[in-house]
């Protein structure tokens, strides 16, 4: 390929010139190349006639308007955008938008987050999910923005940025009521310092915030949740999976003072490392919904055992893991840790609030519900040389598994065999039930000992 001739200086600096047009992508730009470009045309008239790519548009707005004027959602993810652009323009662009979505961007400080929401009146969701460079983010300079009030929902998860200039921005978004945070390596020491000084005149309460993710930090303390408690005192929902949580220890007064409108928890894959925790939960009156998947003191229960166990001690939960508790359950769970515990010198508190409730039980008459495996059963054939004989037979087996069994023990291909299962009571009143149906386990057709099978060799 022929290069055009010219200094070096000159082509440095027109490589110099175009990083800089490519280094700084802003929102407006974004925009503008997915939603605004018109029709590109190719043309190779050896190959194909002139056709058209036609790029994705927005709803039909007015002659002369924006072409995203009418748009209410709008997805720049992976673009490379740092800034927000001219907001004059950007707000004439998008005056209907409502949600925004930016994953994996560069969007690197508060004051780019606030130019983009000012410059749209109607945004309800910001979603920022990976924008990584806001690790470095410092809290925003004095005075803050004049307050956004339609934003409901911002996610700032996988971005590093520091917790406290979140929770010192938030005054600027009066109405928030959902903030994700997850995947963020914030500690107990990240929460402490943030509300270090400032949680007790109120600076950084939020009334609004109702539903927090805060997935997969590292918080080891339950005091970085009252914390978290104290920050957002009406949350409905405190989503915490997967944090190094051990203990749920309350401090003086804030089993009653703290969440008291909490209605849904997540702690599955957390570190709590005993069923003490568990019964801790009780102490949030409005309680409802719980998680406590994977929990370390599981290793020795059925799912169902756990689940029984969790019933037991949360008495105002409906919900667990997701699936509701019926009156039936919790009662079967309830009767089941009676009898677990009957024994023990030392049963949990638990114990004796189901032991004023349901008195003292009996123990279960031990009865084995596991079904058969196996069956003995008389073959009999026809149409070979054959005595009859009595076999046992692995009856969860699959029918063409039974069959291809019987072909190597008589040496005969499948495909020549009609098998036919014989019961002591139906065969005599219906006959024998060939078996067709490949893929049906033979246990579904109630085989027994005692019953026989048919074996005919079709000539």
């Amino acid at each position: 390929m022929a290069v055009a001739k010219g200094s070096a200086c000159s082509m440095e600096t027109g490589a110099e010139e175009k990083d800089s047009r490519t280094v700084v992508v802003t929102l407006v730009d974004a925009i503008t190349d997915k939603y605004c470009s018109g029709p590109e045309e190719f043309f190779n008239p050896e190959v194909l006639p002139v056709f058209q790519v036609i790029k994705e548009h927005s709803p039909k707005s007015k002659p002369g308007a924006s072409p995203v004027e009418e748009r209410k959602n709008i997805t720049v993810d992976d673009k490379g955008i740092s800034e927000s652009g001219p907001v004059e323009k950007l707000s004439s662009m998008c005056p209907k938008l409502t949600s925004l979505h930016m994953i994996n961007n560069l969007i690197k400080d508060w004051e780019a987050i606030f130019a983009i929401i000012s410059s749209m009146p109607l945004l309800e969701n910001l979603n920022l999910t990976l924008n990584r460079t806001l690790s470095g983010a410092a809290s925003p300079t004095l005075p803050l923005p004049c307050p956004h009030d339609s934003l409901v929902c911002l996610q700032l998860s996988c971005t590093g940025v520091p917790f406290k200039t979140v929770v010192t921005s938030l005054p600027v978004l009066p109405n928030l009521s959902e903030l994700h945070l997850s995947c963020n390596q914030y500690t107990d020491s990240d929460i402490l310092q943030a509300l270090d000084g400032e949680r007790e005149d109120g600076r950084l309460v939020h009334h609004k915030v109702s539903k927090l993710y805060f997935v997969e930090n590292q918080l080891s303390q339950w005091f970085s949740v009252e914390c978290i408690g104290a920050l957002f005192p009406n949350l409905l929902s405190l989503i915490l999976n997967s944090n190094p949580l051990q203990k749920i220890l309350h401090s003086s007064g804030s089993g009653s003072s703290l969440f008291r409108v909490l209605e849904s928890i997540n702690l599955n894959d957390s570190q709590l490392d005993s069923w003490d925790e568990v019964e801790r939960l009780g102490a949030y009156p409005r309680l409802r919904h719980v998680s406590l998947l994977r929990l370390p003191f599981y290793q020795n229960m059925t799912m169902k055992e756990s689940r029984f166990a969790a019933i037991a001690r949360l008495p105002l939960v409906s919900y667990l893991n997701k699936s509701v508790i019926s009156g039936e359950e919790r009662q079967d769970a309830e009767r089941w840790f009676l009898r677990e515990y009957k024994d023990h010198s030392n049963p949990p508190d638990a114990y004796r609030r189901l032991l004023e409730k349901h008195g003292h039980l009996q123990p279960l008459v031990q009865v084995s519900l596991e079904a058969p495996r196996v069956a003995n059963m008389t073959f009999t054939y026809e149409g070979i040389e054959r005595p009859d004989e009595a076999i046992e037979v692995d009856i969860m087996q699959t029918t063409r598994q039974f069959r291809r069994w019987i072909g190597r023990r008589i040496l005969v291909p499948p495909s020549k065999l009609r098998v036919y299962y014989n019961d002591d009571e139906g065969s005599k009143i219906y006959g024998g039930e060939e078996l067709r149906i490949e893929s049906k386990a033979l246990y579904t057709y109630r085989m027994k000992d005692g019953d026989k099978i048919e074996v005919y060799i079709k000539q």
